[in-house]
This record gives structure tokens, C-alpha cells and sequence, in this order.
């Protein structure tokens, strides 16, 4: 049966007049799907519309559209783009700015992609969706889930046959048992779900997959001052060594924090935090701006203090 985001998107192409062009990027997806299993079994808490972004849209998809003759893809996404020089900034309309998912999508990529909308709020949009005559598409539902599976990253598990990785013990930083768990996949950094209970509250302060533990503590030990990025993505030509002030998203719906960004050799960063920041977990992306501007992006590999 066809679905209605298939069907929706058939009568787009139909009311424009441009060809309707069906790509099989299962393969694509399976291995994205893969990895996400193995970070989440690993003890990382991955992003995967950062890991899509970067693989999937800007990746497979962008070359099977240069393939075809396209000068290059367009996409919904809430940011804006200097495509002759390759610099992403934040949307004019923050609430709605997507920048961060986008941060990972190498520079000469970014210049090939057109993103319309970075310059308008939602409201803006969906009134010109009106007036141009195509208010039938306001009637579709915003996704916030995966868009490549169905539910929630635990079904991911669930679907690989994965489970949620081994049993263990809950461990304080003492290395004292306060309990058992049912597999780190269930965990992320920061969590206070699914813990023993305690006088006061536990969060989970880090993962521990090679010995099946999750070890917690107080809030103020999820305090981080210092972290290790890899995968490093420059917007900018920067030489190693150098030192990029700025402030820090280590999630999408972060502020940013202020800090410092040393450049290591092998595409790998240091993060160095003005002021603390709170439940650093590894296998998400950092984020640096400067401003409106995004300078570079990586993914968090361990906290450094």
C-alpha cells in the first residue's frame, strides 16, 4: 500500500510538472541503521538526522540526483547557506532553525544544496503555501519521530534483534552496586529514569559497555569542563593548533555554551568549556557558532576531566 508521505509527494511533482524519480536507498539506510545499533550498544548516544544528513541526504541521495543532471538538492531544512563559499548559518527565524542537524554535511557538499526557507518563519510559509495555491499540504502532520523506522531508537534495537545490549549492575562512582539494569542501550547521559532509588536523585554520569555497567552520581558530576570531538567538519580553512572562540551546542536545543575549540591533528578537537556543561554524551555532535555562523562540527567522543 502506498503511503501518504509517497502519495503526497507524487502529486507535488505532478502539480510542478517535474519528472517523479523513485531511488532504492534501503541499502543506505540498513547501514545507517547498523551503526546506530552498534553506538547505542557501545554505550554513545548518536543523532540521526545528523548521521542522515551527512550519509544518506547529502550523501547518496545528492549523488544519485548529480547523476540524473541536477545542479544540486533542495531541502526543507530551516537554515541558510553561502553556497559560493560554503558557510551554513543559523535561520532568521530561530524557533524553527535546523543548523545543528545540518553542521556535519561537509563544505564542498553545502555548496551544492538550495535551503528556501532559511529566511522564513513557519507561519510565512505556510502562508505562501496558501496564496500559491497549496494549502492541501498543510494538512500533513509534522514528524518528529525517525524517519527511517518506525517509533522510538529503542525499537531500532528491538527491530536488529539486538535487544538492549548485556545486563549489568548500576554502580555508583565509587564502583559501589546499587542495582542491576536490563542493557546500557536503555541509558544516555544526563538520564534519571529507570535508576535504583536513592535519598536524592542519580543521573547517569556514564556507560560502561565493556563491563555492562552504568555508573551514576549527582547532578553537579555531570558537570564538564573539557571534551574530546572527532570526525571534525570546518566550514573555515583552519590550520592545526589553532583556537576557535565561540560558544558550543552539544544538543539541538541548546543555547550553546561558551568555549574554545583547539584544532588536533587527524581531524579530531578539543572542547574547552568557559563554563560548565551539563551531560556531555558521547556520540552526539558539537556544535561551534560564532554568532549566526556555524565554524565547525564533530562528534563527542569522551569527556577529558
Amino acid at each position: 500500500e502506498e503511503s501518504p508521505a509517497l502519495a503526497s509527494a507524487k502529486e507535488v511533482a505532478r502539480a510542478l510538472g517535474i519528472p517523479f524519480v523513485i531511488q532504492d536507498l534501503s541499502q543506505a539506510f540498513g547501514k545507517l541503521q547498523a551503526s546506530l545499533v552498534s553506538s547505542y550498544l557501545h554505550g554513545r548516544t548518536p543523532n540521526p538526522c545528523v548521521l542522515c544528513n551527512r550519509l544518506v541526504k547529502t550523501g547518496v541521495l545528492l549523488e544519485k540526483a548529480l547523476a540524473r543532471g541536477a545542479r544540486g538538492l533542495a531541502t526543507g531544512h530551516y537554515v541558510r547557506v553561502n553556497r559560493e563559499e560554503g558557510r551554513l548559518f543559523q535561520a532568521a527565524f530561530l524557533p524553527r532553525d535546523q543548523s545543528y542537524f545540518l553542521s556535519w554535511v561537509p563544505r564542498e557538499r553545502l555548496r551544492l544544496l538550495y535551503c528556501p526557507l532559511g529566511e522564513r518563519s513557519k507561519e510565512e510559509v505556510r502562508d505562501l503555501a496558501r496564496r500559491e495555491g497549496w494549502s492541501w499540504l498543510l494538512k500533513r502532520k509534522e514528524s518528529r519521530e525517525l524517519c527511517f523506522v518506525s517509533g522510538t531508537y529503542r525499537d531500532i534495537l528491538v527491530s536488529a534483534g539486538k535487544g538492549m545490549g548485556t545486563p549489568g549492575e548500576v554502580v555508583d562512582l565509587q564502583g559501589r552496586v546499587l542495582g542491576r539494569h536490563e542493557g546500557v542501550g536503555r541509558f544516555t547521559v544526563g538520564q534519571r529514569k529507570g535508576l535504583p532509588p536513592g535519598e536524592k536523585p542519580r543521573y547517569v554520569v556514564s556507560l560502561d559497555p565493556g563491563r555492562a555497567r552504568v555508573v551514576v552520581g549527582d547532578k553537579e558530576d555531570l558537570a564538564c569542563k573539557e571534551a574530546l570531538l572527532a570526525g571534525l567538519n570546518l566550514f573555515r580553512e583552519v590550520p592545526e593548533g589553532a583556537r576557535l572562540q565561540g560558544r558550543i551546542k552539544v544538543r539541538s536545543t541548546s543555547p550553546g555554551t561558551p568555549a574554545t575549540l583547539e584544532i588536533l591533528p587527524g581531524g579530531r578537537a578539543l572542547a574547552r568549556f568557559h563554563e560548565p556543561e551539563w551531560a556531555v554524551a558521547p556520540g552526539q555532535a558539537a556544535v561551534l557558532y560564532q554568532g549566526e555562523e556555524v565554524l565547525a562540527s564533530g562528534i563527542l567522543r569522551k569527556r577529558l576531566d
